[in-house]
């Protein structure tokens, strides 16, 4: 997991918005690998982040790994943004789950604002208002870590450096739901599919 997500939530903070310090980035997936390791990234970064989440119970475990803000998506997420951020101009979301909750995204950007799609775990096709894209200038733009413009760039090892730093001085940690033997694959993805990481143990 250290080779892919800090490296992802590195370079998606920073090679498609310019962002200074003390500025909003919005999520959704907050309590994905990708997720967890945005939040600490930009909290080493002086970067404040709105993370949406599909369970309750994850609300406090997030804020208390070092979210801002945390929240249900959901159709109400687009005034709760707003009301939790002072109404702030949101340049930057991401995007790890699509279907509606890219529209919940699209439409708590500040006009000329972006989301940068990583992922699709809800396996459904994304829905944007095209108002917020007509109107508002809204854009979208994908992101691949195995792409020709960044499989060789040493950004990608600096992240890896700063991800490897942060899990060190604990600012960043995966949790595991569960960890199965190989003979109860069954059961280990029942449990992944309820939520929660789960892993094989192959020893």
């Amino acid at each position: 997991m250290l080779s892919i997500n800090p490296p992802t939530a590195g370079l998606l903070l920073s090679e498609y918005v310019t962002l200074a310090p003390g500025d909003w980035v919005l999520q959704n997936a907050g309590n994905s690998g990708v997720g967890r390791s945005v939040i600490a990234f930009a909290k080493d970064r002086g970067l404040r982040t709105v993370s949406l989440v599909r369970r309750t119970e994850l609300i406090d475990e997030l804020v208390a790994a070092g979210g801002d803000v945390v929240l249900l998506d959901g159709a109400e997420a687009v005034a709760q943004v707003a009301q939790a951020t002072g109404n702030a101009k949101i340049a930057l979301a991401l995007d790890g789950v699509g279907g509606e909750s890219l529209r919940f995204l699209a439409s708590s950007l500040a006009p000329g604002g972006l989301v940068v799609i990583y992922s699709a775990t809800s396996g459904k096709p994304g829905f944007v208002n095209p108002l917020d894209i007509i109107f508002r200038d809204v854009a979208i733009r994908g992101f691949w870590l195995d792409a020709p413009a960044f499989r060789h760039s040493p950004k990608v090892l600096e992240a890896l450096k700063t991800g490897a730093r942060l899990i060190a001085e604990g600012k960043l940690h995966a949790p595991v739901a569960a960890t199965y033997p190989l003979t109860a694959a069954k059961e280990a993805l029942t449990h992944a599919q309820n939520g929660g990481k789960v892993l094989f143990d192959l020893s």
